[in-house]
């Protein structure tokens, strides 16, 4: 078997095969929310008058609650994702913090599970989500942290199973 080799691609081809790779969701870019294609969440902080219509969410959602105090007010925050809006075990969870006159949306979490880590600078707590592939050995670690109004993606890396059930992750590289 031989391999072809291929010319330098263009910057505009670099350009276009970036935003192919994003559309398919098959590569990660730092931004503050992850969304499936066509689905705009509210602004990270702004105040929601009807929670069952902000965030990622289809036109009739099916919601499951994973309620919890990610601030240590003594308050949960809502986190709820749209079961119609999953692919598989992975779902967008929104985030809504009750700040004494509104729910704000503090974020959308891209995963099939969701960890919490130390309370950061803001005082909530770290997130990292793993969004599984369907292979079931290879996974994207998201780590997500609270600034200012919101969670921000902060780190991606990929993670694959060993033979010995252990994990290993590599940060993501510059290509």
């Amino acid at each position: 078997m031989s391999f072809r080799s291929f010319a330098r691609p263009s910057p505009k081809a670099i350009a276009m095969g970036i935003a192919v790779c994003w559309l398919a969701s098959a590569c990660t870019q730092k931004k503050t929310t992850a969304a499936p294609i066509g689905v705009s969440p509210p602004p990270i902080g702004e105040c929601i008058e009807r929670l069952n219509a902000a965030g990622v969410v289809s036109a009739e959602p099916v919601f499951s609650h994973a309620d919890r105090d990610l601030n240590g007010d003594g308050r949960s925050e809502i986190v709820v994702s749209d079961r119609k809006m999953c692919r598989e075990s992975n779902c967008q969870w929104n985030i809504f913090a009750y700040d004494g006159s509104c729910h704000r949306f503090i974020g959308s979490i891209a995963g099939a599970a969701i960890e919490v880590g130390p309370a950061g600078d803001y005082g909530y707590l770290e997130l990292r989500s793993w969004w599984r592939f369907r292979d079931g050995r290879r996974a994207l670690l998201h780590v997500y942290r609270f600034g200012q109004e919101g969670y921000q993606l902060v780190e991606t890396l990929m993670c694959h199973q060993r033979g010995d059930d252990g994990i290993q992750c590599a940060s993501e590289e510059v290509l």
